[in-house]
């Protein structure tokens, strides 16, 4: 029989290990339609909006809340069941009034947790790679699959931005270098908050980022520290996390 690609299905026993749900209470799950979270670091929309936000019971009463354009992701509706969300997405609802950032929790889940009106404007994502396109103008990818062009010759990868939403300019940029509060988005300290306390640079020979925490200081791969602000955190943050922080 002829290979017809990528199963279109996903069975809840092998659903990827960040989505955070029942493994044995029923056989099957909605696997995430492709888009600008790798599948394996993204919740599909309807699984966000019935079992995290709780807006709906059955799936038929999700897909019509989605139907219906009440749910927006990064200020745009999104309609589609399957589509991915993933890591510093805004989440709203405007009808509701309440929005919601998704990021890891301290045992490497996604989850959302809500944020106020205003920070419903914007959102942080880290940049990837950086390249010339036409006319030798700047171009930096960004770990959500958008791409923002200008005068970004200052940006490095690592660094992280903040767009403005749903237009996504860049408004501002948050270096990755020493003393900037950061969150961990993988390893073994995933969900932890600190500060950049000795960073090799890009130059170095070492992948390895020192954090300094309030309960001590732990290493972390650059690849899984998350810049968040200049000397304080640019967003709030959930209160599982201030709490533990504090």
């Amino acid at each position: 029989m002829a290979k017809k690609g990528q199963k279109r299905h996903q069975k809840r026993l092998s659903a990827p290990a960040k989505l955070k749900l029942p493994r044995k209470t029923k056989t099957w799950t909605v696997k995430p339609a492709p888009g600008p979270h790798p599948v394996d670091e993204c919740l599909p929309l309807s699984i966000l909006v019935r079992d995290y936000l709780r807006l709906g019971e059955t799936r038929r009463e999700v897909n019509r809340i989605l139907s219906d354009g009440l749910v927006q992701v990064d200020g745009r509706t999104r309609k589609d069941s399957k589509f991915p969300v993933g890591l510093m997405d805004i989440v709203r609802v405007p009808k509701a009034d309440k929005s919601w950032r998704i990021i890891f929790d301290m045992k490497g889940y996604l989850v959302p947790y809500e944020v106020p009106k205003d920070e419903a404007e914007f959102k942080l994502a880290r940049v990837v790679g950086k390249s010339l396109v036409k006319e030798r103008v700047t171009q930096i990818s960004l770990h959500d699959g958008k791409t923002c062009t200008g005068d970004f010759e200052e940006i490095n990868s690592n660094d992280v931005v903040k767009l403005n939403l749903p237009e996504v300019d860049v408004i501002d940029k948050f270096p990755f270098e020493n003393g900037k509060p950061v969150l961990i988005t993988g390893g073994s300290q995933v969900g932890k908050f600190g500060v950049i306390s000795e960073d090799g640079g890009k130059d170095s020979s070492t992948n390895v980022v020192t954090i300094k925490a309030k309960d001590g200081s732990f290493q972390a791969s650059r690849d899984h520290v998350f810049v968040i602000g200049k000397k304080e955190p640019a967003i709030s943050l959930p209160r599982w996390l201030s709490e533990s922080n504090a």
